[in-house]
């Protein structure tokens, strides 16, 4: 039975953005899979696979810190489509996709299924193009975030980027100490952030996780701690 197209959420989204014929064509030939908590979708340097679509979880994208510890650059949520590249340039994976929800659905379209459909649907490579530019929007945008001088400002930047990706009054399934390697900046400059913005209630902070309210995902809202502090 396909996937139907709403249990990836509602639009704007990859999925959403295609033609109908497409979209439910493409959907015929995926495979919805579980995963746990740690659980790899793929790995670092894997050999070309397929794409996956998150049904519902929280995906981290990563890379390996030349040691022994992966270090996230982004989170994805429901809705968010991933692993494009390897199938449309044939090159093994240049980064990680991990579970780090306690449970996680994906969708899954094979590298052999997507090439036998692109031979019946040209339309197929523009789509995956386009998901490629997407992904590398958000790419962009996590460079930019850490390209921004103040601590604060630089922490902001990362917790909206990751709200508007796995949505508004949802945990972050990480570690104080993860989340710092993502702000780029040390758990106590990360701590101090996270005080300021707990104190007026933007924030709760659990065991390996943070909870986020809905100003974060809120394009009209402004979250700058510079400008609170000056006043």
């Amino acid at each position: 039975m396909a996937i139907d197209i709403s249990a990836f959420g509602t639009p704007p989204n990859w999925i959403h953005s295609l033609p109908a014929d497409l979209s439910t064509n493409l959907l015929k030939r995926a495979r919805l899979h579980s995963y746990l908590q740690n659980d790899l979708i793929y790995d670092l340097g894997d050999a070309p696979g397929g794409i996956y679509g998150i049904v519902s979880g929280v995906v981290g994208i990563g890379t390996d810190d030349n040691e022994s510890s992966m270090i996230y650059g982004h989170l994805l949520g429901r809705g968010a489509w991933i692993g494009e590249n390897a199938v449309l340039t044939g090159s093994n994976r240049q980064v990680a996709a991990v579970v780090l929800s306690s449970q996680a659905d994906i969708a899954s379209v094979s590298f052999p299924v997507l090439n036998e459909f692109a031979e019946v649907e040209p339309r197929l490579w523009k789509a995956l193009a386009a998901l490629s530019a997407q992904n590398a929007q958000i790419a962009i945008q996590t460079a930019r975030d850490l390209m921004i001088r103040d601590a604060d400002g630089r922490c902001l930047a990362v917790l909206r980027r990751i709200a508007n990706s796995i949505g508004a009054n949802q945990s972050i399934p990480i570690s104080q100490e993860e989340l710092a390697e993502m702000c780029g900046v040390s758990r106590g400059a990360l701590s101090k952030s996270l005080g300021k913005l707990e104190g007026r209630d933007l924030l709760k902070r659990g065991y390996r996780s943070i909870e986020l309210a809905a100003q974060f995902s809120s394009r009209s809202e402004r979250l700058t701690l510079a400008d609170r502090t000056a006043r």
